[in-house]
């Protein structure tokens, strides 16, 4: 599976003063402008029971990706065919004439907040309440349109029609612990709640989807909003006997809607029954409120019963539901007008989750263990696809179940060399049983299904070596052999393919010199290439991202108080695909494919102040 990054704020301190500034400024290459950003961190005790800490960030990437209208625009050679159609090639839109060019339309700022206070009214007692605030505005995806390809970096389209991204993001946490003499009990409560909305011009899809004489303007708006409310109980051991554990329960309630609006008046006359059965031109628009409830009970234990061995075990049972409420309507769904589609779909599923590890430690320098765990990811549901109409495609199953994963794994941790060299590795097998995918059908829908059986298996090292007292050499390296083991029956699925968006090969080296400069000042340098391989997709149908590597430096001197670096990310100005977009009207375009693309080469400057 992919792996999961877990970041842990930094929590009040109530015995010191602490605050900083951060300043940062770079120019980015190819087409972009000047970036710039700042960070201010304040930590406030009020006494030696109550402290507050107060992050804020504005940053602001100027865009690399223009937006060029051209008119006439051309017309995909060969037959569409409508929406089962692969026989067309879009037209070359680099000769046709330039009406206009939007410069940088993947500007992006983000401002965000954090407060949080702690407050410790007895002694064992703490409460740690925290509210976050962030909001990201972009005039558009960090993309670019296949043709014509990543030596244009560039989005083409007959009208005039922006892309504007936005999300915000809201969070309010408490989280409350107490110290027993032989254990923590810790209750954390959270509400977030967050709304993402964004704009795709479809207007040269649907010219493709329905072979039209002309080009309509049309834009594929999306709002999407969710809220989540979760609690999780635990009780902790505390002491240094030989055993160790933990236990407790949670508990999540997510509501979210997905809200889709595409259409307009030039689009009535393509209707099923004409423009009377639907006057606003509904092209697809769609209401869906969805809602998962889970709960969990977990506990843990291990025991050490010598100095050298330990033995770990848990067990966690889940039990979720879900329920979606739908309503389509347009030329792309069942009825092929404003008339609506509505139902629900419900599902819900529950087990058992075990955990084993066993872990032998000669000496404080290598602990050798091996584990075995099963994980699972909830089911869902998939909108009914139009068997009629317009459109016509098979009738596909509207839930999946939950996929599960057994992880076997053998690994070390070493220290060498006195320290000077340390080594971490092991070797995994993950059995994945009902492995959630997405299909893509001849009629230009996707949907997701549990395709069947899949494995994956490799290595993974971490290693640290000190070269000399101011040169420490790192480098990471993994190999994931993933794919499909037993494709379920009517996924179209082949026994051997790749799961979508997982590399084969990630590698990262980096060199950090460090040097004294005077009594309180050191140099720092830092260098870093990183590595990922190409890993399999899906757009309209299935594809290749291709591997990409990217350098990066960063040089600059530090003192008690006053940091200040010059730093560079790309060196080699790398125009890279990271995947390639399969939201909206992707599925049913097979003229081009757009790909999110990495930003260019960025030379910068980064200067902190520490109080």
């Amino acid at each position: 599976m992919g792996g999961t990054i877990k970041l842990i704020a930094k929590a009040p301190d109530t015995t010191k003063f602490d605050a900083s500034a951060q300043v940062l400024l770079s120019e980015t290459a190819s087409g972009g402008g000047t970036n710039y950003g700042g960070n201010l961190m304040l930590n406030l005790p009020v006494n030696d029971r109550t402290a507050l800490r107060l992050v804020l960030t504005d940053k602001y990437t100027d865009g690399w990706i223009d937006r060029v209208v051209v008119s006439p625009f051309p017309f995909p050679s060969g037959t569409c065919a409508g929406w089962a159609g692969t026989g067309c090639v879009r037209g070359d839109v680099t000769a046709a004439p330039v009406q206009k060019t939007i410069p940088r339309t993947n500007t992006t700022e983000v401002k965000s907040a954090r407060l949080a206070l702690l407050w410790k009214p007895i002694d064992g007692l703490s409460t740690t309440t925290t509210a976050m605030y962030q909001t990201i505005s972009a005039s558009g995806y960090n993309q670019f349109q296949d043709p014509p390809g990543v030596g244009k970096r560039a989005l083409y389209q007959p009208f005039d029609l922006k892309e504007p991204v936005s999300d915000t993001f809201k969070m309010l946490s408490e989280v409350i612990t107490y110290d027993f003499d032989f254990a923590q009990l810790t209750s954390s409560t959270s509400y977030w709640k967050r709304q993402e909305d964004q704009s795709q011009d479809s207007t040269e899809a649907l010219q493709n989807l329905f072979n039209l004489p002309n080009f309509y303007p049309v834009l594929y708006t999306e709002n999407d909003y969710s809220e989540q409310t979760s609690q999780e109980l635990r009780l902790a051991s505390t002491g240094s006997g030989p055993w160790e554990w933990v236990g407790g329960g949670f508990f999540s309630d997510l509501r979210s809607t997905y809200a889709v609006t595409n259409q307009s008046p030039d689009y009535a006359q393509f209707s099923v029954g004409g423009a009377a059965a639907n006057p606003n031109g509904l092209i697809f628009n769609a209401y869906n409120p969805y809602t998962l409830k889970q709960y969990a009970l977990f506990g843990d234990a291990s025991y050490k019963f010598s100095s050298e061995w330990k033995l770990t075990g848990g067990l966690r049972w889940f039990d979720y539901k879900t329920d979606e409420q739908y309503s389509t309507a347009g030329l792309g769904t069942q009825s092929g007008n404003a008339q609506a589609t509505t139902g629900s779909i419900a599902s819900a599923a529950h087990g058992f989750n075990p955990k084993v590890t066993l872990s032998y430690t000669p000496s404080k320098d290598l602990t050798v263990y091996s584990t075995i765990a099963r994980g699972f990811r909830p089911g869902g549901v998939s909108l009914p696809v139009p068997t009629s109409g317009l459109t016509v495609c098979p009738n596909v199953p509207l839930t999946y179940g939950p996929d599960n994963v057994w992880n076997y794994e053998i690994g070390e941790k070493a220290r060498l060399l006195n320290g000077r060299l340390v080594i971490n590795s092991d070797v995994y097998y993950i059995q994945w049983n009902d492995i959630q995918q997405l299909i893509e059908l001849s009629c230009g829908y996707p949907y997701t299904a549990n395709a069947g059986k899949a494995r994956s298996y490799g290595p993974e090292v971490e290693v640290s070596f000190k070269v000399t007292d101011n040169l420490t050499m790192d480098f990471t390296g993994t190999y994931t052999n993933a794919t499909i083991s037993s494709a379920a029956a009517g996924t179209g699925i082949a026994n051997g393919s790749r799961i979508l968006n997982i590399p084969k090969e990630t590698a990262s080296v980096t060199l950090a010199y460090t040097h004294a400069v005077t009594d309180d000042i050191q140099s720092i340098s830092r260098l870093t290439d990183s590595y990922v391989g190409d890993q399999a997709d899906i757009a309209y149908q299935p594809l290749t991202v291709p591997s990409r590597n990217f350098l990066d430096f960063r040089t600059g001197l530090a003192s008690r108080h006053l940091t200040a670096y010059l730093f560079g990310t790309n060196l080699t100005n790398k125009t890279a695909l990271l995947t390639a977009n399969n939201t909206s009207f992707a599925w049913q375009q097979p003229t081009l494919t757009r790909y999110t693309t990495n930003q260019p080469r960025t030379i910068g400057i980064d200067v902190q102040y520490r109080y």
